[in-house]
């Protein structure tokens, strides 16, 4: 795909003072998509122990995991950014690389650097295994075919929801998993519920963007669909997995989809009569918001975590560029 020149997109805020590459590079790795990678990986490790009633520590072996394929997903993060420079600029976020407000070779340095620290951790850290090494490999797959052409996911319809859905709530799921447990077909079953909860959030959050996205030629399931039919795939998506945490009795599951129901079908609703995205925002916060406190509610240490992200990330942008983001 053709990218266009910078001075049509929609430009980001202007800096506020000189760049800290350093604080750059952090930002580029979108530590707030990091939350519900690291909540998928407690979740699968307390689905694998088998204790959702009692305060769980993680074992070393999970810390290593999920820091190593933190570390593979943050290059997937900076590698989407690259690639949907067209996107990004008419959508108006992400303005780091869509401005060129950071350099190509902080970039590409930083890429190869995820991936070399991510390998060497698995390698050093003693995790190593066939189900571990899988399980990167297709990580690392989707990243890949999620931003990158030939394949480019992102802008096929479905296949956006399918590569969302695998990577979040199937892929990192295991990788907590496989932390504590053997790798065996009980986890696709367990998985199913947060897969389908990534796919429904994931449905509401492509609504904002689908005028950006087909004036950057991205043919996304919000675009193929339109907001309105979006919007209700979204409610049925996130219905199907309510069901599925109340047959398999997941307890940790079934607050986050019984809590955003009703929100979603609310803004589903106004969207419908052309009333606008009633309540969008909030309505696709609260399903990862949900699954967060439950993580956290099995390691209390994790809320500090979530803190230090979120103060951490809202400093950067407004020291930076005068903005409140997230």
């Amino acid at each position: 795909m053709r990218h266009r020149a910078m001075t049509e997109a929609t430009p980001g805020p202007r800096r506020l003072r000189p760049a800290r590459w350093w604080w750059d590079a952090i930002a580029l790795t979108r530590p707030t998509l990091l939350i519900p990678l690291w909540t998928m990986h407690i979740l699968g490790a307390m689905h694998a122990a088998d204790e959702p009633s009692r305060v769980w520590i993680p074992p070393m072996r999970f810390v290593v995991l999920s820091l190593a394929h933190t570390l593979l997903m943050a290059a997937a993060y900076v590698v989407n950014q690259v690639a949907d420079v067209d996107t990004d600029g008419p959508n108006a976020k992400l303005f780091l690389v869509a401005d060129g407000l950071v350099s190509r070779r902080l970039v590409v340095v930083e890429i190869a650097a995820l991936v070399i620290a991510s390998m060497a951790l698995v390698a050093i850290g003693g995790v190593a295994s066939g189900a571990v090494i899988g399980l990167f490999a297709v990580s690392a797959g989707l990243g890949a075919a999620y931003s990158l052409p030939p394949p480019r996911l992102k802008a096929r319809p479905v296949w956006d929801i399918v590569a969302n859905a695998l990577g979040y709530g199937c892929v990192a799921f295991a990788v907590g998993w496989v932390s504590v447990g053997p790798l065996t077909g009980t986890v696709m079953a367990r998985s199913a519920t947060y897969a389908l909860c990534v796919a429904a959030t994931f449905m509401f959050t492509t609504i904002p963007d689908i005028p950006g996205d087909a004036a950057g030629g991205a043919r996304t399931s919000g675009v193929a669909l339109g907001a309105g039919a979006t919007a209700w795939v979204g409610v049925f998506l996130l219905a199907a997995a309510l069901s599925a945490a109340v047959i398999q009795r997941q307890w940790l599951a079934l607050p986050a989809a019984g809590l955003a129901l009703p929100l979603y079908v609310r803004s589903a609703r106004s969207i419908r009569r052309g009333d606008g995205a009633v309540g969008l925002t909030r309505a696709t916060q609260v399903v990862i918001l949900a699954l967060s406190v439950a993580a956290a509610w099995m390691w209390p240490w994790y809320v500090g975590l979530l803190a230090v992200v979120i103060v951490w990330v809202r400093w950067y942008y407004r020291a930076s560029f005068g903005v409140r983001y997230p």
